[in-house]
């Protein structure tokens, strides 16, 4: 527990970092189980979302675009298999 004053209060704080961690994993745990069987949706919402990223920005940034997008899709496959 944290004590934090300013401006002539006095806020408590309570640390829940086992919480958010725990949150976290649930929250990835339940992702994974929303992609279950819709890999390849996912992999054509990443094109899409590469293309519009690539769209907005200059023809520097299209191979580290690319990298990430194929990043994505390696964990995607590691995942399903």
């Amino acid at each position: 527990m944290r004590l934090a004053s300013g401006e002539g209060m006095v806020v408590v704080q309570e640390e829940r970092r086992e919480e958010t961690a725990m949150g976290l994993d649930d929250l990835v745990n339940k992702a994974k189980g929303a992609l279950g069987g819709h890999e390849e949706q996912a992999k054509d919402a990443l094109d899409k979302a590469a293309e519009a990223v690539k769209a907005k920005t200059g023809d520097g940034t299209d191979t580290k675009v690319d990298d990430v997008v194929d990043k994505a899709k390696e964990y995607l496959d590691q995942q399903k298999g």
